[in-house]
């Protein structure tokens, strides 16, 4: 089940899934959610996307599933599409080797009436098979300057682990047409409180790319 809130968690409803929705879910695998505005968009691993106002009472569908585009992993808003005065206008949707930029085209909220949305991939910088994406965060800081990074890096072993010259989050502070640049990470969680080598090599290095809107303030995290 999936509950959702408009007031700041003082109040949940059950999201309701349509026939339509359950049919594009393969078992055992869980949608991704998004909210931007009034409207909640719900995505698949199959990259179909679903747009409600109400609680999933109705849905509409905003994007029909595109295997060949790959295994959608993330859905979330591209906050670089804030500007002063006026909310994010488009989603991202990742996969282990591509981002895609959405922007839903809704015309009109009630009744939800969607034109011709737009879906297009953002060029990456120069990537390795041994390094999928494993995470994209977005942030729109201080003075309107927006940032996108994507984090790469995983640890299959101990040995990889310890090169930190492949721990690294590739950054664009670019809106459109991306230049990527790479920060590496020197300090990292690679040992645990006792100061030990970490134990668990299958969890990724990052699982949350956080900012704080206008603000330079960005927060990478893990579990």
């Amino acid at each position: 089940e999936i509950w959702v809130s408009k007031y700041l968690g003082r109040e949940f409803r059950r999201l309701k899934l349509s026939y339509t929705v359950m049919k594009q879910l393969e078992r055992g695998k869980c949608p991704m959610l998004a909210t931007m505005g009034n409207v909640t968009y719900l995505a698949t691993p199959s990259m179909a996307v679903f747009a409600t106002i109400d609680f999933g009472d109705s849905w509409s569908l905003l994007l029909p599933a595109g295997i060949k585009k790959g295994v959608v992993m993330q859905l979330q808003v591209d906050q670089t599409t804030a500007q002063t005065g006026h909310e994010a206008n488009a989603l991202l949707l990742v996969t282990k080797d591509k981002i895609y930029q959405l922007k839903p085209g809704i015309k009109t909220l009630l009744p939800l009436k969607i034109h011709a949305p737009v879906l297009v991939p953002i060029v990456l910088p120069d990537s390795s098979p041994n390094h999928p994406i494993n995470l994209v965060g977005t942030h729109y800081g201080a003075g309107g300057k927006s940032s996108t990074f994507i984090s790469r890096t995983e640890c299959p072993t101990i040995e990889v682990c310890r090169d930190t010259s492949n721990d690294n989050v590739a950054t664009s502070h670019n809106r459109t047409s991306h230049t990527w640049g790479t920060s590496e990470i020197i300090d990292w969680f690679g040992l645990d409180r006792a100061r030990e080598p970490a134990s668990d090599w299958e969890i990724p290095e990052f699982t949350h790319i956080q900012g704080v809107a206008g603000t330079s303030r960005v927060y990478i995290g893990t579990y």
